[in-house]
């Protein structure tokens, strides 16, 4: 074969290749938003049947859409997917009160009784002894100051990653916190978000390889890998005397923020708010759910840059 057919053929299937991995990580985000809103309408065979789509495109996927995928099942009686998901998650997490717990919601016997509760280990005790000394002191911080503490926390961060390998869910055990074991996830997220805006090009290699993992949640990614008013997921949705106020800078150009977010799989707009909104109700539904409202109090100046929850629809539909 001649060298330069060869060549461009080598370089066109392995193009081929990365955009076949690329769709089906997008695909799998794309799944769990359609799951998510599915929840939010108490409709649990559709959700089940989104979460049933998005194990064809990850091999790994994230432990909170398993545990939900459970509860779906239990909830419509099916009792072999159910069975499925119990083993899924089974061998995700050796939380046993966690496996325990899921057992009692639906309804089960506890299978697996010789199922051990590990200790803290070296990624749970690492996330929590980082996240102490990154948070020493920081409120009385300047911004310069926490700047230069983050920088080498990251180094520190990327150095322990290079030779242990990422954190993950899987790894560090973070659905077992309300345990007393594992570490929590929110740990995690913080320091992620403060490593973000540093302009570490081996940092952002690493979110971005775990991204294509699906071993973040795309909240994550949105708030990490683009990081801007029209991407950042929750930061503009706030709750003021029980009345939901949404961020203009949200609003703007809403058709082309859309385009963007399906790009990387993070939920519309639209999507967006459904999950913030109906937070607490799926929280209190039984189901994990990964958005908390913000609550704040609203001066003067701060309205004007909102709007009241009645005014969004008109927005949407532009």
């Amino acid at each position: 074969m001649n060298l330069k057919i060869f060549n461009r053929f080598h370089i066109a299937f392995y193009i081929f290749i990365s955009f076949g991995c690329h769709s089906n990580h997008i695909k799998y985000y794309q799944s769990i938003n359609k799951a998510d809103q599915a929840l939010i309408s108490e409709d649990y065979v559709s959700a089940l049947k989104y979460y049933e789509l998005s194990l064809k495109y990850s091999d790994n996927g994230l432990l909170v859409d398993h545990i939900n995928a459970l509860k779906c099942a239990c909830r419509i009686s099916n009792s072999e997917k159910a069975n499925k998901y119990y083993k899924l998650i089974s061998s995700k997490s050796h939380c046993r009160p966690l496996l325990k717990e899921l057992l009692t919601e639906c309804d089960q016997k506890l299978i697996n009784e010789d199922h051990i509760i590990p200790n803290k280990n070296k990624f749970s005790k690492y996330i929590d002894s980082l996240l102490d000394v990154d948070q020493a002191n920081r409120e009385n911080m300047q911004i310069k100051d926490k700047r230069v503490r983050d920088s080498l926390h990251c180094i520190n961060f990327l150095l322990f990653t290079k030779k242990n390998g990422f954190p993950s869910e899987d790894s560090s055990g973070v659905y077992c916190s309300d345990y007393g074991i594992g570490t929590n996830s929110y740990k995690l997220e913080v320091l992620l978000i403060h490593f973000s805006g540093l302009n570490n090009v081996e940092f952002d290699s690493v979110i971005n390889s775990e991204y294509l993992k699906t071993n973040i949640p795309i909240e994550w990614f949105s708030l990490l890998k683009c990081n801007n008013t029209n991407t950042s997921f929750g930061n503009y949705f706030w709750f003021h005397n029980d009345t939901m106020y949404i961020g203009k800078k949200r609003l703007e150009n809403i058709a082309n923020n859309n385009i963007y977010r399906n790009k990387y799989g993070i939920p519309s707009v639209k999507e967006e708010y459904n999950m913030i909104k109906y937070s607490q109700f799926l929280r209190n539904n039984g189901f994990r759910h990964k958005m908390a409202p913000y609550y704040i109090e609203l001066d003067g100046a701060a309205k004007s840059k909102f709007i009241p929850e009645i005014e969004f629809y008109n927005y949407l539909k532009k």
